[in-house]
This record gives structure tokens, C-alpha cells and sequence, in this order.
């Protein structure tokens, strides 16, 4: 993992029903780590796209050499491990964790160590994972769901035997620009500390 250094240092927040002004310095933010090296991503069967294959960083499917990647639709699913261990300026009680995913295209559900997160369809892509991140090695499972565009638009260029999907429609031809696709990250782990104000 690496981390991308933050820093906050003054904040003027008018809290009271009289207008005054309360202010608060914080000296640093503990800087976020972003989940770095391979992720295993698998496709359902029948749908063109390989049983698996493994990326060395996060990029569109779109980008990809393989045709069945590169014209996947459907929900394909990432999968990692990763260490982390809190910065020393955090793991208090009032320290909160945050899973960003980056960029998303089109939407997500996300499990960490077995425990199912839910969905997240809006950006900025992010879950609390306060209850369910560990120090030391975590398993994380991001499933991506994208739109049936890059099919239908793979489609375009083949014989209609071999076509994956039909559509009555002729919006899309074989050189009809490709939307990016999947998870595209950097998929980062933010922390929250509450500061109390007097």
C-alpha cells in the first residue's frame, strides 16, 4: 500500500444561532493508503470474456487487448489482499475508515474480509469500514456492474451468429467510441477523526 500525505490546518465554523465563530486547527490528517498491486478479475462464463485474468494495476476494461474483455458487459469481480496498518497518529475511539474506490463505472458492491458492504452507485464510491478493517492482511471483493454499451458495440463487428446480444436498434457501430469500464480506481483507505469543539 502507499500513502498520499494530507494536510488540514485551520477551519472557521459559524455553529451558534448568534453567528459566533468557533475554530478548530488541526495539525495533520493521517494520510490515505491506496491499495496498490494485482487484482484477480473474474467474468461469468458465456459471455465472451476469459474465466479470469489478473491486472497488475487498475484500468478500464475498455483498455484491454483482449476482445472479450474489452467489450465485457455484465458484473465482473476483482478481488485482492492487502496489509495495512493505522498510522500512528490514529486508533483512538473517535478514529473512523473509509474505503474509496475512485473511479467506478457503473456501479459497485463491496465485501471485505466476508463481510458484505452493500452497493455504492455515486461518487465518491465509499463505505465505512471501521468494524471490519484489520490490521495485517484484509481480503477485499469489489464486484463491478457496467453498461451493456461495450457489448453492443463489440457486437456491431461481428457476424450475427456470433453476437452476444441483439437490439433492433443501429445506434451502435464497430467504431463507436468505448466508455470505460469496470474499476478504475485508486482505491484508497481514508481515515476520520472527530474533533470535539469547545
Amino acid at each position: 500500500m502507499t500513502r498520499h500525505a494530507e494536510r488540514i490546518n485551520l477551519y472557521d465554523i459559524n455553529s451558534t444561532r448568534a453567528g459566533a465563530i468557533q475554530r478548530a486547527e488541526i495539525a495533520s490528517v493521517a494520510p490515505a493508503q491506496e491499495i496498490t498491486g494485482a487484482w484477480s478479475v473474474s467474468f461469468p462464463p458465456r459471455w465472451g470474456a476469459p474465466e479470469k485474468i489478473t491486472l497488475d494495476k487498475l484500468t478500464s476494461l475498455s483498455e484491454s487487448t483482449n476482445a472479450g474483455v474489452k467489450y465485457f458487459s455484465g458484473t465482473a469481480t476483482y478481488t485482492t489482499t492487502f496489509d495495512w496498518k493505522p498510522a500512528t497518529e490514529i486508533g483512538s475511539p473517535k478514529s473512523e475508515f473509509w474505503l474509496e474506490l475512485g473511479e467506478v463505472q457503473a456501479l459497485a458492491q463491496i465485501r471485505l474480509n466476508g463481510h458484505d458492504l452493500g452497493p455504492v452507485w455515486l461518487s465518491p464510491f465509499r463505505v465505512n469500514v471501521t468494524e471490519v478493517l484489520r490490521a495485517g492482511a484484509n481480503a477485499l471483493e469489489i464486484r463491478v456492474a457496467n453498461l451493456w454499451r461495450n457489448r453492443m458495440i463489440g457486437a456491431a463487428a461481428l457476424p450475427a451468429p456470433e453476437r452476444f446480444t441483439w437490439s433492433s436498434s443501429a445506434e451502435f457501430s464497430p467504431d463507436t467510441p468505448l466508455p470505460k469500464s469496470g474499476l478504475i480506481g485508486p482505491v484508497v483507505i481514508r481515515s476520520m477523526e472527530t474533533v470535539n469543539l469547545r
